[in-house]
């Protein structure tokens, strides 16, 4: 897997793991994936652009990347992490997933 492969597994899983952090940019974030190639290069430097413009994702997903990415011995991405190909579809549907789970929870406040 290459390092732009393993960038955009680290977002998705992210998203997946941590929406609460994404919920105000689930907008900013759809425009941004509709409009990226569907190339892993180009996609994960798109994302990593976004990620640099909104420091708490950055620090989360640096973090994210300490706890399970490959070590200093070159190992594969950390096992704990689903294959999330194809990217671009899966982030979508990430996105789209997390807006129905709003829709759960407001619900139960009824």
């Amino acid at each position: 897997m290459s390092l732009h492969e393993e960038q955009i597994q680290l977002f998705i899983h992210l998203f997946r793991t941590k929406p609460e952090l994404f919920k105000q940019y689930r907008e900013e974030l759809s425009q941004l994936i509709d409009q990226a190639p569907d190339d892993a290069k180009a996609l994960s430097g798109k994302i990593m652009d976004w990620c640099g413009e909104h420091i708490e994702i950055d620090k989360a997903l640096a973090e994210l990347s300490k706890v399970l990415n490959r070590g200093a011995g070159g190992e594969e991405l950390n096992e704990e992490i689903p294959d999330y190909r194809p990217f671009k579809e899966t982030l979508k549907n990430s996105i789209q997933q997390s807006y129905s789970g709003d829709d759960k929870k407001d619900n139960k406040n009824d």
